[in-house]
């Protein structure tokens, strides 16, 4: 076998079988719409095992199809309806199967001849299908496949109407709300004068492979020119220029003026309200789990009708509904989805404080004295001065009372005083002499103290979605307070306190609106015995992901002190200048982060 084409002539439809010799072959009818021409002995190419889709040519063939059997080559015919055939053996090795076309096919190609043909993929015209495979589906303006029944929205089998079309030209909405959906029907060519009205629709009806139903009062002649345009949309057009409307029903589609279609609607809405009104009302009694019956009842009464009723057990948490059973159907799907328990949050918060501390003293004591005197043996020999006496007088006034700035026993005699305020070591040196003449005291004390400290709150508090919650953990400091009245005492909280107010949103995120006090009293800088308050705090609103932990705030503050004493002028002198002067160094640095987990505990499926 060499080749497989299909012909679609004025009075028949022609199926070609091409082979490389002559061959005997055999043809039957074994089903009223299917024909069967067998090759005993030939083979079959890969390239002929192909479908040609002859559904969208005015034929009564639907499908050619070639494929392989145990004995040869069989050639299968289905048709769109039963009609005359017979196979005839031509020249060059050919095999023609003609199929009369019935004469209702006949007159649909003459109103077809004035001035339609549909637009194929690959190009072809519509005369015919020489070998190439075409699809069952249709391509759509998009170049995306498409069924045909997409136009009218409602799949094949629909017994209800899905759409309805005309009034302003495009698919319209049972409520009559225009569509903006596009078209995509298989594009066509029509070019039609005078066209009587229900052959055009018959040949849309070839087309889309839908079955058209037009009424008497569905008449007139329609004139047409459109190319390249999708059949819908041909069909669209001309129901608005008549005035017309379509119904789809499955695959059925009914035209009628678009006044009739709209009455009938109207007509079927008012038959179901008077069905509803006759309808027996039934009672139903809804226990609740978690909604709250006086909250939800709200939202049931906009399904009741004017007939029904609907009370509240507060008691017991019920709702009494009085309904049709088709409304209590709905109230019931309604009640399922709001009758749900609430999620929570457990909301954990920590807070991290962190302080560390170095300091650094360095300080010096010294002092001394000279006494040149006949007590120590070493007077000068003259009337005035006799004797001459040196000494540091940083000690010249002791418990109120003056002294004599000489040498005095059992006095340190500073000269320089500048020690450090803490001492952890020490280093003393003391230089004299036997008669007392000359005494040196020297003291070097040094300090060097390096501390940290680590302090975390956690609190934790759980509560239902958009639920504020609290918790507080402290203690409430009493002061004193004096006025005309007299002394009062007075409360002031210095606690650990956290308020939150969680939503779960739709796609399992928290969002809180947070806040987090840790105030807690400070005695080292206490006023007459009553302490200052340390205040820490952080406030916001945050947008968390479930598990997930943030750092929503932090303070970090570092402060250096340096401070020196020194005797003026003299601390100046290089290496000497030690002895007149001290140093204290203090470093101090503080930190605090605020961390926060929230954690969906029961979330509704």
């Amino acid at each position: 076998m060499s080749s497989l084409d299909f012909e679609n002539k004025d009075t028949v439809s022609r199926v070609v079988i091409g082979t490389t010799a002559a061959v005997d072959f055999t043809s039957s009818q074994p089903e009223p719409n299917l024909i069967v021409v067998d090759l005993p002995g030939a083979t079959l190419p890969t390239s002929l095992e192909r479908v040609l889709d002859a559904s969208s040519f005015i034929s009564p063939v639907r499908m050619v199809r070639a494929y392989r059997t145990r004995d040869g080559v069989r050639v299968a015919i289905s048709l769109r309806r039963t009609t005359d055939w017979k196979v005839v053996a031509g020249p060059d090795n050919l095999l023609y199967v003609d199929l009369a076309v019935p004469a209702d096919m006949q007159q649909d190609r003459a109103t077809a001849k004035q001035g339609f043909s549909t637009v194929a993929p690959g190009g072809d015209d519509g005369g015919g299908l020489k070998g190439a495979y075409t699809s069952e589906t249709l391509i759509g303006e998009s170049g995306r496949t498409s069924d045909p029944q997409s136009a009218f929205g409602a799949g094949r089998g629909s017994s209800d109407p899905a759409s309805i079309m005309g009034g302003t030209g495009v698919f319209m909405s049972e409520s009559g709300g225009a569509s903006t959906s596009g078209f995509t029907g298989q594009r066509i060519n029509i070019d039609l004068v005078d066209a009587d009205i229900h052959s055009v629709f018959r040949l849309i009806s070839h087309v889309s492979r839908l079955n058209i139903v037009a009424g008497d009062d569905v008449k007139g002649s329609v004139t047409v020119r459109l190319e390249d345009v999708p059949w819908d949309q041909a069909l669209a057009a001309i129901l608005q220029a008549k005035g017309l409307g379509a119904q789809r029903f499955g695959n059925i589609v009914r035209i009628a003026p678009i006044e009739i279609i709209k009455a009938e609607q109207q007509a079927a809405v008012e038959a179901q309200a008077s069905i509803e009104q006759l309808t027996p009302l039934k009672l139903l009694v809804v226990p609740l789990n978690y909604a709250q019956a006086d909250d939800l009842s709200k939202q049931v009464t906009e399904l009741v009708s004017s007939r029904g009723s609907v009370q509240v057990e507060s008691r017991s948490n019920q709702l009494i509904i009085q309904e049709t059973e088709e409304r209590l159907a709905q109230i019931r799907e309604l009640i399922r989805h709001l009758d749900k328990p609430t999620p929570q949050v457990l909301i954990e918060a920590r807070v991290v404080e962190a302080t560390s501390s170095f300091s650094k003293e360095l300080g010096i004591q010294w002092g001394g004295e000279l006494n040149a005197s006949g007590t120590t043996g070493a007077g000068t020999g003259l009337f005035f001065p006799n004797s001459v006496g040196l000494s540091g007088g940083k000690e010249f006034v002791q418990a109120g009372n003056a002294r004599n700035i000489f040498f005095t026993p059992n006095t340190d005699n500073l000269a320089v005083d500048l020690p450090s305020a803490a001492s952890f070591g020490s280093l003393a040196l003391s230089l004299g002499s036997l008669s007392g003449l000359i005494n040196i005291d020297v003291r070097l004390m040094a300090m060097e103290s390096e501390g940290y400290g680590e302090v975390i709150s956690s609190p934790k508090v759980l509560t239902l979605d958009n639920v504020a919650a609290q918790i507080t953990q402290g203690a409430r400091i009493p002061f004193l307070s004096t006025s005309a009245g007299g002394t009062q005492v007075q409360f002031i909280t210095a606690a650990l306190e956290m308020n939150v107010t969680p939503h779960i949103t739709s796609d399992g995120k928290v969002f809180m609106k947070l806040s987090i006090t840790n105030n807690r009293p400070d005695f080292s800088q206490a006023v007459q015995g009553q302490p200052a308050i340390q205040i820490k705090e952080a406030s916001g609103q945050f947008l968390i992901d479930d598990g997930d932990t943030v750092v929503i705030g932090g303070v970090y503050t570092s402060s250096e002190t340096v401070s020196n004493n020194r005797v003026p002028l003299l601390h100046r002198i290089p290496l000497l200048g030690y002895l007149f002067k001290n140093f204290a160094r203090t470093i101090e640095r503080n930190e605090m982060l605020v961390f926060v987990t929230p954690r969906i505990v029961n979330r509704s499926r």
